[in-house]
Order: structure tokens, then sequence, then C-alpha cells
């Protein structure tokens, strides 16, 4: 079960940041205040994000105890919690 998870997580790791960017884009339409009535758009990109590095460490733990190769399971796990890390950096910067 945990291949299968694997080949699919590898497939599709780079969701996140896809939807991301639609909804920035979408988000850039508009002008003034409605950037900011507009940001809910970006929440489900931002949950999506840590649920799929939850599931990424979780795979790259499995991968990590039966000695399977290890180098694409960690690229996909950055490239699918890049827009976590990216809010988590942009609001530690702003807080201090």
């Amino acid at each position: 079960m945990i291949d299968r998870l694997k080949i699919t997580y590898l497939r599709v790791c780079w969701l996140p940041v896809g939807l991301y960017l639609l909804a920035d884009f979408y988000i850039a339409t508009f002008e003034g205040w409605g950037q900011w009535a507009l940001g809910i758009v970006v929440l489900p990109t931002l949950l999506l994000s840590v649920a799929f590095l939850g599931i990424g460490l979780w795979v790259i733990s499995d991968s990590y105890q039966r000695r399977q190769p290890l180098l694409k399971l960690v690229l996909a796990t950055a490239l699918s919690g890049s827009i976590f890390f990216w809010f988590l950096g942009r609001s530690l910067l702003q807080n201090f």
C-alpha cells in the first residue's frame, strides 16, 4: 500500500504550488480591499500544503526504514510543503 501511495504522491506533489499560483493569479485581478477579502482563497492551498508535507514526511520515514532511495521523495516533499514554509517564514519575519 505504501508503494502505491509513494507513486501517487510523486505524481501529485506539485498540486499545492499549482493551486497557489492559480489562486494568486485570481486574487491579482482584483484591486484594493478586494484582494484582502479574497485572501480566503489561499487558505485551502495552505492546508493542502501542510497535509502533503505530513504525508511526505511519513513516506520518507517509511522509505528510510526500508533503505530505499530518498532524493525524489525529499524534493517532492520540499516542493509540496514550500507554500507552508513560505507562509511560516513570512509570518515570522513580519512579527519580528
